[in-house]
Order: structure tokens, then C-alpha cells, then sequence
């Protein structure tokens, strides 16, 4: 393969002493130069992209059944830790919370995600509601959530379950013991 050198004062560039990129911009017509921001870098003819790569995953199930006849929260049993590796990191949350109901009463079910004893997420909040006294099985349901911990300690998440209407009757997590899942990812600073 030859290799073709362009002198950038004859497409009215400057060099800048950096390495750039060549692109046609359509929208100004003509040729421009991109050059390397944060977390990319311009090296001969590689470009590399670094930051917001996963470094660690740490995933946890839980089968347990769980009742609440309260509108206090109570844990389900699901969580999993992770220890993030820089506190300037994030930490993605996928939660799939199964085999909600709701019994026969005129109630409904809420879920929230914690980070250790702070609710950083409610993610369902009336959960088998029907008006009616008829028992309701939901199902189930899930979030992702992108936290930023700052921390480099181990930090632990997990969800939690209460009432949302009364306190007559109970609501439900990990019916007939369906699985719960939680998968927790650091992701690196960007």
C-alpha cells in the first residue's frame, strides 16, 4: 500500500503540532480535521477510545418469597456488593424483581433500589392494583440505573418492598419461588 503525504496548508489547515483526523465535512463542504479529546488519543494510525468500559461485573439471584403488610419497606433478599475501583467510576444496576402479586384486598405493592440504606430508586409504586378486592398476579418488573457511589469501598444494593394503599393485606415478591435477579457493572469514568 503507498502511503500519500498532504501537505494541510493546501486544504487551508494548520498542523498544531497534534495528530488529526482528515474528514469531509458535508454541512461546511470541504475538508476539516478532528482532533483527539478526552479519553481518545491519536497515535500514528491508531485512534483509541478510552473510558466508559465495563471493568467488573458481580451478579446475584434470589428465589425467596417475600410478603409485605405494611406500608414500612422490608428487604426481599435480593441484593449483591460491589467494590467500585476508582471513586469517580459509576456502577449500572439491571434489577429484574418476579412473581409479584398483590392478595385480595383493595392494595397494591411498591419496590425501590438502595445503595446500602438510601433509596436511589422507586421503581414500581402500584404494583397489582386493580379497584377491586380480586387477587392480581403481576408478573413482575425491573429498572437500570446508572449510580455514581464515589466510593472505593464495597458498596452493597438491594430492593425492598412495602404496601402502597393499605395495610390490610399483603403484597408479594418471589411467588411460587420465581428468581429475582440483580447484575451490578462498574463502569469507568468517562
Amino acid at each position: 500500500m503507498s502511503k500519500t503525504t498532504l501537505n494541510l496548508g493546501s486544504f487551508g489547515l494548520a498542523d498544531g503540532n497534534a495528530d488529526k483526523i482528515l474528514f469531509f465535512d458535508d454541512s461546511a463542504g470541504g475538508i476539516g480535521q478532528l482532533a483527539a479529546s478526552t479519553n481518545l488519543t491519536i497515535s500514528g494510525t491508531n485512534v483509541t477510545a478510552t473510558g466508559g468500559k465495563i471493568l467488573q461485573v458481580v451478579a446475584a439471584t434470589d428465589n425467596s418469597q417475600t410478603d409485605a403488610n405494611s406500608s414500612t419497606f422490608v428487604d426481599t433478599g435480593l441484593s449483591a456488593a460491589i467494590t467500585p475501583s476508582s471513586s469517580s467510576n459509576k456502577v449500572l444496576i439491571i434489577v429484574h424483581q418476579n412473581g409479584l402479586l398483590k392478595e385480595s384486598s383493595n392494595n397494591a405493592g411498591k419496590l425501590q433500589l438502595l445503595r446500602g440504606s438510601t433509596n436511589i430508586c422507586s421503581f414500581e409504586n402500584d404494583f397489582g392494583r386493580t379497584g377491586d378486592t380480586s387477587l392480581s398476579i403481576v408478573g413482575g418488573s425491573g429498572t437500570a440505573f446508572l449510580d455514581s457511589p464515589s466510593t472505593t469501598s464495597e458498596t452493597t444494593y438491594k430492593t425492598q418492598v412495602a404496601t402502597s394503599v393499605t395495610n390490610a393485606n399483603k403484597v408479594t415478591t418471589g411467588q411460587n419461588n420465581c428468581v429475582a435477579t440483580i447484575t451490578l457493572m462498574e463502569i469507568s469514568a468517562w
